[in-house]
This record gives structure tokens, C-alpha cells and sequence, in this order.
């Protein structure tokens, strides 16, 4: 007889000790309730007979089996819980082991607390992470919306942040895996990755130049070689000729189209808003470490050191602040190390390295290494050049000049890149208009108003230390859709001030877009010329230059209150709109 062997199964490894001692237990609890329901049920037949000893017998097995039933439920229960609560124990363990990746990962229960994190968390959050702590409380930069996506939602989720740490800016990114009552953050640092992104960018904005500069010598090669052979022709016809009148007439058209095109190129090199000196030195300066802050890895410091008293400027507010960026991006590229980058504003001195013509408004020293091997050089006067940025140095170098500064380059201690930038002197731009002061009696009136800035750069400066000093609240912003998002929430802001530059082409629509969202918003924008744009622009609106005072622009910002009071308590009433001079 032919058979096929079946083979054995061992099942006792599919079940666990711990499994087989509660499986006794419950036998051991059903044996105890079996016999006393059987002793109950035979002292109810010793004393009872007829329909209620049966009646009885049934209710004591029923309520036997359902207390065996419920105990049952409530040991089930039990273990799905304290395997839950197991498996979260061993996997935070799990994580805290997890020293070998520079990532930092972070387990989280559903009630949002930690139950556990790898060392990388502590390197990255700057903090010692405590088990029961929120992620909040870890990572301060996330906001309450920031974990609710994190942690409140059944897919993957992604968020990235700036996190202040104790040794600098990092941008951190934070990824999250839900799991059933387990939530796994993964935490990376994408700084690095940041700085080769905004490298990438620069070095495409500098082949964009290369082509601007390559597309540009072209034209004038071409205009250059048609005068070049006009004139070569006229040598050898005679003068006076039909010949000769139409080779000077090409050289004329050559020349016009070489102004011309020279032309477009100084209208391209002209910055769109500011174009007036400022002295708001200390502010544009912090507003370019601010920009490079973000540039720089987790290692790098920076430390700013600025006189209050350096004379204006010729330089404008932007091209000081792109002057600094670039010049501080130079010296970090330059420095074989991560150190801490030093940005200081002097008067002209007798210090050696703020030692310069008096006719200047100041220098600007960036640097890196020792401040007394610097100023050695400095007295030597061993000026060098950055050789690995021959462009931007150019770049920067002509700007400076232009406006009749100067830009030494040196040699620090570390073998990095130092600049000193003498600032050329500028006087100031007065309106003379502006002598409207704002009255004491109107000074409690504004006092209590919440005022909207919205304006490029450091711009107006003057202005938000004014309303500041009045007891003032200003909401600044750099943008337009920021903009928009404070003008939605009519409790914020009672006021405006818009910078025509930020409305773009589109200021005309803008304008309809603020004013439908906060109707009650009295409204002031700043142009260069507000006869010609406030063309066209129906709405109870005032439009000043954006080299008003401060006082004056108050006085605008009230007129401007009073006309949306008046237009909404009379809505049929003709819009108008108000042009400063």
C-alpha cells in the first residue's frame, strides 16, 4: 500500500510560555467557578425541589459562566495592553540605541510625548531629550499646525524648518511614519544641502551674467567692425562722393545704435526703488547677516559690531546690504575652516584698520582671523585680491567705485579673505514739503492704531522707530502675499503703509484685493512719483514719495483713516483718491 508520509508539526513553538500559563489559569478559574456553582447547586437540592430548583440551577450557571466570561474579556484586554505598551517600550529602546545614524529619529506615542530618541537628536535639537517630553518642547521652531501634520495624520508627512541652535541657524527637515498607536520623526539637517543649493543659484545667476556680457559684446563687436570698415572704405574713395556720405551715414547709425544700446544697459543696472543715500547703516548690515546666516553650515558664527554715528551713505539701502551678503559669502568660501565670521562698522579712526580719508563716511571690515595680524598687514598695506572670485569681486568692486568708495582685499591669519570697504560719504535726501510736524494733540490719536509695513529691505527705517516711539504697534512684512494674510484679519492692523516696488504691475489689483479685505484700513503708498501712479487708481487711497518723513507720512496715514471711515458710513458716495507731494 503506497501512503505519503504526512510530516509532524511541532505546535507548541507557535505558542509562548506566558500564553500557556494564562490558558492554565483560566482552567484553573473555570475548575474553581465549575465547583462552586456544582456545591451551590447541590445545597439548592438539598433544600428546595420542583420547578424552582431547576429555575435556580439555570441562574447559577448562567451566572457562573458570565463572571468567567467577563473575567475572560478583562484578561484579554489586559494582555493586548501590556503587549502594546511592550512593543512601545522595545521600540523606544530600540531607537535610543540607534547611535550609528546621523539622523535623528524620535519615537512618539499618540499622545504626542517621546518615548524615545537616538543621540543624533540631542546634537541636532541642542537639547537634552527627555523621555515624556513633547516634540514641541524638543524643536521649538515647529509650530502647533507643524506637529498637528506631523503626528495627526494617517500618511507620511514632511516639513521643513529653521531651527535655532545653540551654535547657529540649521535648516532641519522633519519626516513622520505613523504606525498603529507608534508615530517614528526622522530628523535630518539639510543645511549643507541648502548652502549647495543657493551656491547652484548663484553660479547660475553669474552664467546668466556670462551670457548677458557674452550677448553684449557681440552687438558692440558687430557695431565696431561695421564702423571700423566704413571708415577703412573712406580712405580710398574720394571725399565728397555718394560713396563717402553713405559710409558716414552707416557710421552715424552704428554710433546711435551703440548709445543706445549702452543705454539699456545703464537702465538695466539701475536699481528699481531707493535710489537715495541712507544712513540706516546698522540696520541694512543686520539685514544682510540675516540673509548670509542662512547660507552658512551649523558651524559657522557670525558677531557684528557697528557704530550709531557713521554719516549717511551714497550707497543706497539694497546695494549695501548685496555688497555685505557677497563680500561675507567670499570670506567664508575663502576660510580652510568654519570660524566665526566678524563684521565691523567704524569712523574714520586712528585704528589701523578703520585709518582712512576722513572724506569717507566709514569702513566696513570682514574677517576672519586675528584682528592684530590683520591690522599689521593693513599698515604694511599688502592689498591682495580674492583670485577664486575674480567676478564678483569685480562686481562689487565697480559699484563701490561708482559711487566713489574703495574696496582692499587682505590676507587674514587663517589664509582667508579680509575686505574692508570704505563707505563714500553722501548727504541725505530732504524733502521740502516735509516740514509739516505731526501735532502733540493728533500724537495720542495714532498712539492706539496697529500700523501694516509693508516695504523691500530695511526701507523706512526712520519710520517704524518713529511710530515705535509713539507707542505704536507695527506688523512688518517683506512681501505681498504677507500682506494680504494681515489685511484678511481686520483685528490686527487699523492702518497701512504699501511700498509701490512690492505691488509690482500689478498694484492696481492689489489695491482692490486690500481694500475688499479690510475695508476699514486707512491706506498709504509710497512711489516715486505720485502724480504719475496714482493715475487711474479710483479708490480713497493716499499716495506720498517715498522720501517723506516720518511725521508726514503720519499725518498721510490719518487722512487716509478718514477716508475709509468716510467711505464705509457712505458707501454711494464718489471714491477719490489723494496724490502727496
Amino acid at each position: 500500500m503506497l501512503y505519503r508520509r504526512i510530516p509532524r508539526v511541532n505546535i507548541m513553538k507557535f505558542f509562548r510560555s506566558g500564553t500557556w500559563g494564562y490558558a492554565v489559569l483560566l482552567i484553573v478559574l473555570f475548575s474553581i467557578a465549575a465547583l462552586a456553582a456544582r456545591a451551590t447547586i447541590v445545597y439548592v437540592g438539598d433544600h428546595v425541589s420542583g420547578q424552582p430548583y431547576e429555575v435556580i440551577t439555570i441562574l447559577v450557571w448562567a451566572l457562573s459562566l458570565g463572571f468567567m466570561f467577563i473575567a475572560g474579556a478583562f484578561g484579554l484586554w489586559a494582555i493586548q495592553f501590556s503587549a502594546i505598551a511592550e512593543g512601545r517600550r522595545r521600540i523606544g529602546r530600540f531607537v535610543d540605541a540607534m547611535d550609528y545614524l546621523s539622523d535623528g529619529i524620535v519615537a512618539v506615542d499618540s499622545r504626542g510625548r517621546v518615548t524615545g530618541s537616538n543621540p543624533s537628536v540631542n546634537s541636532l535639537s541642542g537639547t537634552n531629550v527627555r523621555s515624556g517630553q513633547r516634540l514641541g518642547e524638543i524643536f521649538t521652531s515647529l509650530s502647533e499646525e507643524d506637529v498637528h501634520i506631523l503626528l495627526d495624520s494617517d500618511s507620511p508627512n514632511e516639513v521643513e524648518r529653521d531651527h535655532q541652535h545653540p551654535s547657529g541657524a540649521r535648516n532641519l527637515r522633519f519626516r513622520s511614519q505613523p504606525s498603529e498607536g507608534l508615530i517614528l520623526v526622522v530628523v535630518s539637517d539639510i543645511t549643507a544641502k541648502h548652502t549647495q543649493a543657493m551656491h547652484i543659484r548663484q553660479m547660475a545667476r553669474l552664467q546668466l551674467i556670462g551670457q548677458l556680457a557674452r550677448g553684449v559684446a557681440h552687438d558692440f563687436n558687430n557695431l565696431l567692425c561695421g564702423i571700423s570698415g566704413y571708415a577703412s572704405l573712406l580712405t580710398r574713395i574720394r571725399p565728397g562722393s555718394p560713396e563717402a556720405e553713405k559710409s558716414l551715414a552707416s557710421i552715424q547709425q552704428s554710433t546711435e545704435r551703440g548709445i543706445a544700446l549702452a543705454g539699456h544697459l545703464a537702465e538695466l543696472a539701475q536699481t528699481n526703488y531707493a535710489m537715495h543715500p541712507t544712513d540706516a547703516i546698522r540696520e541694512h548690515i543686520e539685514a544682510a547677516l540675516e540673509v548670509l546666516r542662512g547660507s552658512l553650515v551649523a558651524d559657522w558664527k557670525t558677531e557684528t559690531s557697528v557704530d550709531d554715528d557713521i554719516p549717511p551713505t551714497s550707497l543706497t539701502g539694497i546695494q549695501l546690504e548685496q555688497i555685505i551678503t557677497n563680500l561675507g559669502l567670499l570670506v567664508v568660501d575663502s576660510s580652510p575652516a568654519p570660524a566665526t565670521l566678524h563684521v565691523v562698522a567704524r569712523r574714520p579712526g586712528k585704528e589701523p584698520l578703520f585709518k582712512i580719508d576722513d572724506s569717507f563716511a566709514g569702513a566696513v571690515v570682514l574677517h576672519t582671523g586675528s584682528v592684530d595680524m590683520l591690522a599689521k598687514q593693513v599698515e604694511t598695506s599688502r592689498n591682495t585680491s580674492a583670485h577664486d572670485s575674480g567676478v564678483i569681486q569685480s562686481v562689487i568692486r565697480s559699484i563701490i567705485e561708482e559711487n566713489g568708495g574703495r574696496l582692499d582685499c587682505f590676507l587674514a591669519s587663517d589664509g582667508s579673505n579680509a575686505f574692508r570697504l570704505a563707505l563714500p560719504r553722501g548727504a541725505l535726501y530732504v524733502d521740502a514739503s516735509d516740514a509739516t510736524k505731526l501735532p502733540d494733540e493728533l500724537k495720542a490719536y495714532v498712539g492706539t492704531w496697529s500700523v501694516l509695513m509693508a516695504m523691500p529691505g530695511r526701507e523706512q527705517a526712520s519710520l517704524e522707530k518713529r511710530m515705535l516711539e509713539l507707542g505704536i504697534k507695527v506688523h512688518r512684512v517683506n512681501n505681498v502675499m504677507s500682506a494680504l494674510a494681515m489685511a484678511e484679519d481686520n483685528k490686527l492692523v487699523d492702518t497701512m503703509v504699501l511700498h509701490k516696488y512690492l505691488l509690482g504691475s500689478e498694484s492696481k489689483s492689489l489695491l482692490k484685493a486690500v481694500m475688499k479685505l479690510h475695508p476699514s484700513a486707512g491706506i498709504v503708498v509710497l512711489c516715486e512719483d505720485p502724480q504719475v501712479d496714482s493715475e487711474d487708481m479710483a479708490f480713497d487711497i493716499v499716495f506720498l514719495d517715498t522720501h517723506a518723513g516720518p511725521d508726514k507720512i503720519l499725518i498721510s496715514l490719518i487722512e487716509a483713516k478718514n477716508l475709509a471711515m468716510r467711505r464705509i458710513h457712505n458707501p454711494g458716495s464718489v471714491l477719490s483718491k489723494s496724490a502727496g507731494r
